[in-house]
């Protein structure tokens, strides 16, 4: 069957660092669905990250976790680090 229109998935993610591993899962099995073609990944930048609380997932952290499986992960990736500047 042909698709009309690509699909896809995304995740905020302003929780506990462990929560990028369960989030990996989740992509792994996009992997697996040939119906997700695109995953976004949103984490709060190091700034905002260490005003949320500690331990958060941070843009960094997303990046590190992502590189080191990127020979398993299939699905295209868009990480983005979002933050806020301080005045």
């Amino acid at each position: 069957v042909d698709k009309e229109m690509l699909t896809v998935a995304g995740e905020l993610q302003f929780g506990n660092w462990a929560l990028i591993y369960r989030d990996l899962f989740r992509l792994l099995d996009a992997d697996s669905n040939p119906g997700v073609d695109f995953y976004i990944y949103v984490a709060a930048d190091d700034e905002l990250s260490s005003m949320l609380s500690a331990n958060t997932v941070s843009y960094r952290s997303a990046k590190d976790v992502i590189s080191e499986y990127l020979s398993i992960i299939k699905t295209p990736v868009w990480l983005i680090g979002l933050g806020i500047e301080k005045i």
